[in-house]
C-alpha cells in the first residue's frame, strides 16, 4: 500500500486544481520559504481529519479556503483528496484503490467521502486504525511532532507509542465499550429507581388486596349475626329501664330528709369553729413575736463572737508584720555589698577587651594579602581547564565524524549489493502485466453503463424517503405536544377534583357538618347554583361568606347539626332551612329605567333548581350587577342609594353609599368556579385524546410506507455499491498494470544510477575519515601540554591556601574570645541593674509594713467598744422572752377546750353527710344506671342504623326469622376485622395492574445487568490484549531504537523505559540517551541538533518495527549538521524499501537520496505552482549538456 496521488483545489495557496502523483521510494518537495510547501503537508493532515485549525496555522475553519489575491477572487470552498493504493488489502475494505476526500464551504458546512460515497470522519478513523496513518499517527512528521517526542508532554508521546505498538484500535474499542457501559449504567439506574419504587409499592399493595378480600368475607357474616344481636339487646334494655325508674323515685325521697337534718347540725358547728379561729389567731401573733426575740438574741450573740475573732486575727497580723520588717532590713544590707562587687568585675572585663581587639586587626591585614594571590592562580587554572575541555570536544567531534563516515560506507556497500539483486527481478514482471490490461478495459465500459442507470433509480428513492422521514418527524412532534398537554391538563384536573372531594376552601364547621351524615342536610349554596363565567366574580363577591351557608330541609335538621358542632367543638356554620325560605314571598325589585351598564339582578343571573330558588332570591334578589364602577356610581345616584350593587370585577356598593373594593383572588382558586373548571378540563382532555388517537393512526401508516421505501433504497444502494466496487476494482487493476510497467522501467534506470552514485560516495567518505583521524592526533598533543601546566599551577595554589587557612584559624579564635568577653560584660551590667532595683524594692516594702501596723492598732481599740455594747442588749432581750412564754401557755389551754367542741359537732355533721352521701350515691347510681341503659339503647339503635341502615323494628322483624346469634362468633368476627384494620377495596384491581408493570421492569432490569456484565468482560479482555501487544511491540521498538541511535550518532547508547511497569497502559514513557563521549543526566541538556537526531531515531525505530505505508516528513532534519544529514539520508534510503517517503525539505543531503523532486514556487503572489523533476532525468540532462 502506498500514496498514489494528492489532489488540491481551493486549499490555502492552491486555488487551481493541482495533482501531485507519487511512486514508491523517496519524493522531495522543495522551494523557497513562503512558497506553500508545507501547505501540502497540512492538506494531508486536514483530509485525514485534523480538527485543530491552530495546528494548521490558522485561526478559524475558513482560513484553509483560498482567500484570493489582487488578480484572483476568493474561492467558496476548499477540497483535498488523497488516493491510496490498496492492492495488498492492508486496509480492510474491498477496493484496490481508495480515495479519501474532504470538502469545506465558507458557510461552515463540511463533508467527507470514501470513493465518492459520503461518510463520517469516524468511518475514516476506523478504516485507518493501526496503520500509522491519521492525524494521531506517525505518517505525518513535522518539526512540532519531533519536538513533542522529547518535550515534557507525556500524553502526546504516549499517543504516538500507542499507535506504533498497534493498540490504538484496542483503545478505540475500549472507549466505545466504556461509553456503552456508562450509558447502560445510567439506563439501569433509571430503571432501578422505577423498579424499586414499584417494588416498595407492590408489597404493601398486595397486603392491602389480601386484606380487602378477607374483609369482604368476614363483613358479610358479621352483618347477619350483629343485626339479630342488636334486636335482642334493645328488647332487653327496654325491660331494664322500667325497673330502674321505680328505684330512682325511692332514693330521691330519702335524700331530701337527710339534707334538712344536716343543715341544723352544721350551724352549731360553724359557731364553735369561729371561736376556735379567734384563739388560734392570738396564739399565732404571740408565737411570731417570741420567734422575733429569739432571732434577735441569736444575732447579737453571733455578733459578739465575731468581734472576738476579728480582734484575734488583727493581733496575729501585727506580729507577722513586725517579723517581716526585721527580715527586710537585713536583706537590704546584703544587696548593697553585692552591688559594689559587681561594679568592680565589670571594669576588669573592659580592659581585657581593648587588648584583644588590637591583636585581631593585625592578623586580619596579613590574611587579606595572601587571598589575592590565590584568586589570581585559580583564574589561570580555570582558563587552562576551559581550553582542555574545548580540545576534548573537538576530539570527540572528530571521533563522531570518523564513526559516521565508516557507518555511511558500510551502509552504501550493503545498498549496492541489494540494487544488483533488484535489477534482475524487474525484467520478468513487465511481460505479464501487458496482457492483463487489454482484457480489463472491455469489462470496464460495460460496468459504467450499469452504474449510471442504478444511480438514477436511487436518487428518486432517496427523495421519497426524505419526504417520508420529514412527515414522520413532524407528526411525532405533534404527538409529543398532545401527550404533554393531556398530562398537564390531567394533573390540573386531579388537583381540582381533590380540592372538591376534600372540601378545600370551606370552614371547618361547614366541612364537619357536610361529612357528619346528619339527616336533613341538603348542600352548600356554592354547589346548588350555576353561574356564567363572566359573572362568577360578581356573584362570588356578592354572596361572600354566604357561599358556605348550609341548606337544610327544616329547622330541626339545622338544630341537630348546630348541637353536633357545639358538642364536638368543630366551630360554627350558617344554616338556611328550606321550610322557612319556602314560605317567604319576595317582591319584584323596582329598578328605574335607563340604568347605564346594568346587566341584571344577581338572582336572575344564577341558575338553580326550583327547590332552591327561594334561597337564591333571598340571598341575591336585592343585588344589582353592573359592568363597572362608573356605571355603579351613576346607578346609585339615580336610585337614591337604595340598592346593593356589584361590578363584574367584584367591587361592592352598599345601600346608603358605602363602597367595598380592591383586588380579588383568581377565579381558579374560588369555590364557585371550581365545578365549572373541572367540567371544562374533562371536555378538553376528551378532545385531545381523540386527536391523539387520530395522530397515532397516521404515524403508523407513514412508518409502514417509510419502511418499505427504505428497504427498496437499501437494495438499490447495495446493487449500486456492488457495481461501483467492481468498477473500482477493474479500474485499479488497469491502472495498476500500466503503472507497474512504467514503474518497472523507471526503477531499473534508478537502480543503475544509484549504484554509480554509491560508488562515488564511498570514495568521498573514505577521504573524509582519513583527514579526521589526522586532526584527532594533533588535538591529543595539545591536550597533554595543557595537563602539565595545570599540575604545576595547582601545587602552587595548594601551598598558599594552607598558609591562609592557618591565619584564618587564629583570627577565628580571637573573634570567639571577643564575643565571650562581650557576653560577660552584658551579663555584668544586667546584674548591677538587678541589684539596684532589688534594693529600692526592699526599702519601699519596709515603709508599707510600718504604715499597716499603725492602722491595725487603731482597729483593735474600735472592736473592744462594739463588743461591750452588744453584751448589754443581749441581757435585756432574754428578760422579754420569758414574759412572752407565760402568755402562750394560757392561750394554749383555751384553744384545746374549743377544739374538743368543734370536733364533736364536726363528727355529727360528718355522720349526717355520710348518710346523705350514701343516699345520693344510691340516687346517682340509679340515675347513672338509667342513663347508661338509655345510652346503650340509643347507641345500639344508632350503631344499627349507621352500620346497616336499619331501624329497631326492622331488625326485630329480621331476628324473629332467624336463630339466636352466637355472641362468641360475633366477637371473633369483630376481632378479625380489627386485626384486618383499614381496608382499601380498590387495591384488588390496582394490584393486578401494578403487578403487570412490575414484571415488565424486572425483565428490563435483568437484561441491562446482563449487558453490563458482558461489557465489563469485554473491556477486561481488550485491556489484556492491549497489555500483551503493547509490551511485545514496545520491546521491539526499544531494541531497534538502541541500534538506530548508535548508527545515527556513531556510538553511544539509548533506551526506552516505562516509568511505571505495573501500569503498562497508563505509564509515561521515558527516553534515556547517552551520546558518545558524554554523560547526560537529562535529555534537556542536549543541543538542538542532538535532540532532533534523537527524535528522528525514535521515529525511524518505529518505522522499522511497524512500517507505515507512506510517511510525510516536513523539514524534520532542519536542525542537523552536514555529517548528520548524510547519515540521515542513508538511513532514509534504507527505510524507503518498506515505506514510501514524501520529504518537504531545504537540505541538499535529503534531496540527494530522493528518487523524485517536486518544486513549489509562487510565480504570482499568493498562488503556489508545482514543478516536477525526476532525479535521473536531471542527471541525464546534465550529462548531455556536459558532453
Amino acid at each position: 500500500m502506498y500514496l498514489k496521488k494528492i489532489e488540491l483545489r481551493g486549499f490555502k495557496s492552491f486555488p487551481n486544481k493541482t495533482e501531485i502523483l507519487f511512486n514508491s521510494g523517496i519524493t522531495s518537495i522543495v522551494g523557497p520559504n513562503g512558497s506553500g510547501k508545507s501547505n501540502i503537508s497540512d492538506a494531508v493532515r486536514w483530509v485525514l481529519g485534523e480538527q485543530s485549525i491552530k495546528s494548521l496555522r490558522g485561526e478559524k475553519s475558513e482560513d484553509v479556503i483560498f482567500s484570493g489575491t489582487d488578480s484572483k477572487n476568493p474561492m467558496s470552498f476548499a477540497e483535498v483528496s488523497i488516493t491510496i493504493d490498496n492492492c495488498d488489502r492492508i486496509l480492510d475494505i474491498d477496493y484496490s484503490e481508495i480515495t479519501i476526500k474532504r470538502r469545506v464551504y465558507r458557510s461552515g458546512e463540511s463533508e467527507y467521502s470514501i470513493n465518492s460515497q459520503q461518510c463520517r470522519l469516524r468511518d475514516i478513523k476506523e478504516m485507518l486504525l493501526s496503520t500509522g496513518i491519521g492525524k494521531e499517527g506517525y505518517s505525518i512528521i513535522e518539526q512540532g511532532k519531533i519536538d513533542e517526542i522529547l518535550s515534557g508532554n507525556q500524553s502526546a508521546r504516549r499517543r504516538l507509542f500507542d499507535e506504533a505498538t498497534g493498540i490504538s484500535k484496542y483503545r478505540y474499542k475500549k472507549e466505545e465499550a466504556q461509553r456503552k457501559l456508562e450509558k447502560t449504567r445510567e439506563n439501569l439506574e433509571r430503571i432501578n429507581d422505577i423498579y424499586y419504587e414499584i417494588e416498595k409499592h407492590i408489597r404493601p399493595l398486595e397486603a392491602q388486596r389480601n386484606k380487602a378480600l378477607r374483609y369482604t368475607q368476614v363483613e358479610s357474616e358479621l352483618r347477619s349475626l350483629e343485626v339479630r344481636s342488636f334486636a335482642l339487646q334493645i328488647k332487653k334494655l327496654e325491660e331494664e329501664l322500667k325497673a330502674v325508674d321505680e328505684t330512682l323515685r325511692a332514693a330521691e325521697n330519702e335524700s331530701i330528709r337527710l339534707e334538712e337534718q344536716k343543715a341544723c347540725e352544721y350551724d352549731e358547728y360553724a359557731l364553735f369553729k369561729s371561736k376556735h379561729a379567734d384563739a388560734c389567731e392570738r396564739l399565732e401573733k404571740l408565737s411570731q413575736g417570741m420567734y422575733s426575740v429569739k432571732e434577735a438574741i441569736e444575732k447579737t450573740a453571733s455578733q459578739i463572737r465575731l468581734y472576738a475573732e476579728k480582734k484575734s486575727s488583727v493581733q496575729n497580723l501585727v506580729q507577722k508584720n513586725d517579723s517581716e520588717l526585721c527580715e527586710a532590713r537585713a536583706s537590704s544590707e546584703e544587696l548593697s555589698n553585692e552591688l559594689e562587687l559587681s561594679k568592680a568585675r565589670l571594669a576588669e572585663f573592659k580592659n581585657e577587651m581593648s587588648l584583644l581587639i588590637s591583636s585581631r586587626d593585625k592578623v586580619r591585614d596579613e590574611s587579606s594579602l595572601s587571598s589575592s594571590d590565590i584568586t589570581n592562580g585559580e583564574l589561570e587554572i580555570e582558563e587552562l581547564k576551559n581550553r582542555a575541555i574545548e580540545l576534548l570536544e573537538e576530539k570527540n567531534a572528530r571521533a563522531v565524524r570518523i564513526s559516521s563516515e565508516k557507518a555511511i560506507i558500510d551502509a552504501a556497500l550493503r545498498r549496492r549489493g541489494e540494487l544488483d539483486k533488484d535489477k534482475a527481478e524487474l525484467c520478468s514482471l513487465n511481460t505479464l502485466r501487458e496482457n492483463e490490461a487489454a482484457v480489463l478495459k472491455d469489462r470496464l465500459d460495460t460496468l459504467k453503463a450499469s452504474c449510471e442507470e442504478a444511480k438514477a433509480q436511487n436518487r428518486e428513492k432517496r427523495e421519497a424517503l426524505s419526504d417520508a422521514s420529514k412527515s414522520i418527524a413532524e407528526l411525532a412532534e405533534g404527538i409529543r405536544s398532545l401527550q404533554l398537554e393531556i398530562k398537564d391538563k390531567s394533573s390540573r384536573l386531579a388537583v381540582y377534583e381533590s380540592m372538591e372531594r376534600q372540601l378545600e376552601g370551606y370552614n371547618r364547621g361547614v366541612k364537619e357538618a357536610l361529612t357528619s351524615g346528619i339527616a336533613g342536610i341538603e348542600d352548600v349554596v356554592a354547589n346548588i347554583i350555576d353561574v356564567e363565567r363572566e359573572h362568577e366574580t360578581a356573584i362570588e363577591i356578592a354572596l361572600g361568606a354566604a357561599l358556605q351557608n348550609i341548606i337544610t330541609t327544616d329547622e330541626e335538621s339545622a338544630k341537630r347539626t348546630v348541637e353536633y358542632l357545639k358538642q364536638k367543638g368543630y366551630g360554627r356554620a350558617t344554616f338556611l332551612p328550606l321550610s322557612v325560605y319556602a314560605k317567604k314571598v319576595h317582591g319584584a325589585l323596582e329598578i328605574g329605567e335607563g340604568l347605564e351598564g346594568f346587566i341584571g339582578i344577581a338572582s336572575a343571573l344564577v341558575g338553580c333548581s326550583d327547590k332552591y330558588r327561594p334561597v337564591v332570591e333571598s340571598l341575591l334578589g336585592k343585588t344589582l350587577v353592573v359592568s363597572d364602577m362608573d356605571c355603579a356610581i351613576a346607578a346609585n345616584r339615580k336610585t337614591g342609594y337604595r340598592h346593593r350593587l356589584v361590578t363584574l370585577d367584584g367591587q361592592i356598593f352598599n345601600p346608603g353609599g358605602s363602597i367595598s373594593g380592591g383586588s380579588v383572588k383568581k377565579a381558579q382558586n374560588s369555590i364557585l368556579s371550581r365545578s365549572r373548571i373541572i367540567d371544562e378540563f374533562k371536555c378538553e382532555i376528551e378532545k385531545l385524546q381523540s386527536e391523539l388517537l387520530k395522530a397515532h393512526s397516521q404515524e403508523e401508516s407513514l412508518k409502514t410506507n417509510h419502511a418499505q421505501i427504505d428497504i427498496d433504497l437499501r437494495a438499490g444502494l447495495g446493487r449500486l455499491g456492488d457495481i461501483e466496487k467492481e468498477i473500482l476494482r477493474v479500474s485499479a487493476q488497469i491502472e495498476g498494470a500500466v503503472s507497474s510497467m512504467k514503474e518497472s522501467g523507471d526503477k531499473a534506470q534508478r537502480l543503475i544510477a544509484e549504484s554509480e552514485r554509491i560508488s562515488s560516495e564511498i570514495q568521498i567518505h573514505n577521504e573524509r575519515a582519513i583527514l579526521a583521524e589526522k586532526e584527532t592526533r594533533e588535538i591529543e598533543l595539545k591536550i597533554a601540554d595543557i595537563q602539565e601546566r595545570l599540575k604545576a599551577e595547582t601545587e602552587t595554589i595548594r601551598e598558599k591556601s594552607a598558609a591562609k587557612e592557618a591565619s584564618e584559624k587564629e583570627l577565628s579564635q580571637m573573634e570567639a574570645k571577643i564575643a565571650g568577653l562581650e557576653a560577660y560584660m552584658a551579663a555584668g551590667e544586667g546584674e548591677v541593674e538587678r541589684l539596684r532595683s532589688a534594693l529600692e524594692s526592699k526599702g519601699a516594702r519596709q515603709k508599707a509594713l510600718e504604715g499597716e501596723n499603725a492602722s491595725l492598732v487603731a482597729q483593735l481599740e474600735s472592736l473592744g467598744k462594739s463588743s461591750s455594747n452588744s453584751e448589754g442588749e443581749l441581757a435585756y432581750m432574754e428578760t422579754e422572752l420569758r414574759q412572752m412564754d407565760l402568755q402562750i401557755s394560757e392561750l394554749s389551754g383555751e384553744k384545746i377546750m374549743l377544739e374538743k367542741s368543734v370536733e364533736e359537732k364536726l363528727g355529727n355533721v360528718r355522720r349526717l353527710e355520710e348518710a346523705y352521701a350514701a343516699s345520693r350515691e344510691e340516687l346517682i347510681k340509679a340515675q347513672t344506671r338509667r342513663a347508661g341503659i338509655q345510652r346503650e339503647y340509643e347507641g345500639i339503635c344508632d350503631t344499627l342504623y349507621e352500620s346497616y341502615a336499619m331501624t329497631y323494628e326492622e331488625a326485630l322483624q329480621e331476628s324473629q326469622e332467624g336463630d339466636i346469634p352466637d355472641s362468641a362468633r360475633i366477637r371473633q368476627l369483630k376481632s378479625e376485622i380489627r386485626e384486618i384494620g383499614s381496608v382499601n377495596l380498590e387495591s384488588i384491581e390496582e394490584y393486578e395492574k401494578e403487578k403487570e408493570r412490575y414484571e415488565l421492569y424486572k425483565s428490563q432490569k435483568s437484561d441491562m445487568e446482563n449487558s453490563i456484565g458482558e461489557l465489563e468482560g469485554l473491556i477486561e479482555s481488550i485491556e489484556s490484549s492491549m497489555t500483551s501487544e503493547f509490551m511485545a511491540n514496545f520491546e521491539k521498538i526499544n531494541s531497534k531504537f538502541e541500534t538506530v541511535f548508535t548508527e545515527l550518532f556513531g556510538g553511544g547508547g539509548a533506551q526506552l523505559r516505562l516509568e511505571n511497569p505495573q501500569a503498562v497502559l497508563e505509564s509515561d514513557i521515558e527516553i534515556d540517551v547517552m551520546p558518545p563521549g558524554k554523560k547526560l543526566k537529562s535529555i534537556t541538556l542536549m543541543s538542538g541538533g542532538e535532540k532532533a537526531l534523537t527524535a528522528i531515531a525514535v521515529m525511524f525505530s518505529i518505522l522499522l518495527t511497524k512500517p507505515t505505508p507512506f510517511c510525510i516528513l516536513d523539514e524534520i532534519e532542519a536542525a542537523l549538521d552536514d555529517s548528520n544529514i548524510a547519515r540521515f539520508g542513508v538511513f532514509l534510503k534504507t527505510l524507503s524499501s518498506n515505506t514510501q517517503f514524501v520529504a518537504i525539505t531545504h537540505r541538499m543531503g535529503t534531496m540527494e537520496v530522493s528518487d523524485y523532486i517536486y518544486g513549489v514556487t509562487m510565480e504570482e503572489n499568493g498562488i503556489s505552482k508545482l514543478l516536477t523533476l525526476k532525479l535521473e532525468d536531471a542527471e541525464r540532462f546534465a550529462d548531455e549538456k556536459t558532453s
